[in-house]
């Protein structure tokens, strides 16, 4: 039922219906839009993944913790390649956690994810340094 009440929402939005559309009503962003905030962070563009990420928080109204849950899911998912070893990884991942929970003791989303994106961003530098 939900499902169904979920396509209806959708093409009531737009006259067709796409994965975009979908997540849109969910108000999430699409698992394919957190993967290129990550990229982009580790790829040394902190600014544009800031203002992506950003953007896509006000646009969906997501809260800190919910992007951060999405960021483990994506990190986890085999269809995020990063070109980056194991330990990387895990250091991404500690990172998240370390940030989740400073999100939950009531510290900024913004200030928090700012962060977290700097975070990758010199992981990233570093990792590109000794590859």
């Amino acid at each position: 039922r939900k499902a169904i009440n979920i396509l209806q929402a959708a093409a009531a939005l737009r006259k067709e219906v796409t994965e975009e559309v979908v997540y849109e009503v969910l108000g999430k962003i699409s698992p394919k839009e957190v993967r290129e905030i990550i990229k982009l962070a580790i790829a040394g563009k902190f600014l544009e993944a800031r203002d992506r990420l950003r953007s896509y928080m006000y646009s969906y109204g997501l809260s800190g913790v919910d992007v951060l849950k999405m960021m483990h899911k994506e990190l986890l998912s085999s269809k995020l390649d990063l070109n980056i070893d194991e330990y990387t990884r895990a250091e991404l991942l500690d990172l998240i956690g370390e940030i989740n929970f400073r999100l939950v003791e009531g510290s900024d989303d913004e200030i928090q994810l700012n962060a977290l994106l700097a975070k990758f961003a010199l992981i990233g530098s570093k990792s590109r340094r000794t590859a």
